[in-house]
């Protein structure tokens, strides 16, 4: 089961809304998924992915490096080896029949930031908007570091007009609270949380990284677990996570 907090649920059901728009409004590509690192993307991604009816293929975006172009690259994943499938001038035909075939519509690439430039991030979206003229009701789901992309990029690209574009918030102290709840049980009895000087503390050192938190809340449940209930003080726990260097 995966853990979300109540923003990453609405960024979920944004998404999921987004997908089920008619797929004669061609313009629309698909979600894109925007945030600093540890926000929760991937969590997103992979809850998107268990709920929604879409049939889905994943791209990575390593396999994008050395100028492979996505229909090269959807060649591969699919068999067409010995088939034309490039399509950077024009739609392969043998692709957009197979994916027909098999009712794949969903493509998820994650991190994008990690193409080796922006041109080729420009380039994939390019190759996928020809496939969706003749795929409609195929989208894209596609996650960037915004801190990680070169900020022109947006702009010239225009990425908006193309996209269902979402920002992934980092944890507010609110959703912590219920984060901590969740993580820390059955333990929560003993524990302090309602020490307000412990949440900001765990707030500050996890700089509204939910992977962070999941640290923090691992760590805490484990002092939990191995001392006694008087070594158990908020002052003891602050000292404890001011000790972590990330």
């Amino acid at each position: 089961m995966v853990t979300m907090t109540v923003h990453q649920r609405h960024v979920v059901a944004e998404a999921l809304a987004a997908f089920s728009e008619p797929s004669h409004h061609s313009s629309c590509l698909g979600v894109l998924l925007v945030g600093s690192p540890g926000v929760g993307l991937s969590t997103c991604v992979e809850q998107i992915k268990s709920v929604t009816d879409r049939k889905c293929i994943e791209l990575k975006s390593v396999d994008f490096h050395s100028r492979v172009s996505l229909g090269v690259h959807l060649g591969r994943i699919l068999g067409l080896c010995n088939v034309k499938t490039s399509m950077k001038k024009k739609v392969s035909l043998p692709l957009v029949s197979l994916i027909k075939i098999i009712g794949v519509t969903l493509f998820v690439l994650e991190d994008a930031h990690d193409l080796e430039t922006p041109e080729a991030c420009a380039e994939i979206i390019k190759e996928f908007a020809k496939l969706k003229g003749r795929v409609p009701e195929v989208k894209l789901l596609m996650t960037i570091h915004i801190k990680e992309m070169v900020g022109a990029f947006f702009l010239e690209s225009s990425l908006s007009k193309f996209f269902s574009l979402i920002t992934v918030k980092p944890m507010a102290k609110n959703d912590l609270e219920l984060f901590l709840v969740g993580r820390i049980k059955p333990t929560i009895d003993s524990y302090p949380m309602c020490d307000r000087r412990l949440l900001d503390s765990i707030h500050e050192y996890s700089q509204g990284s939910i992977g962070r938190a999941i640290l923090v809340a691992d760590l805490l449940r484990h002092i939990l677990n191995c001392t006694k209930e008087e070594e158990r003080s908020a002052d003891e726990m602050i000292r404890v996570i001011t000790t972590i260097n990330w």
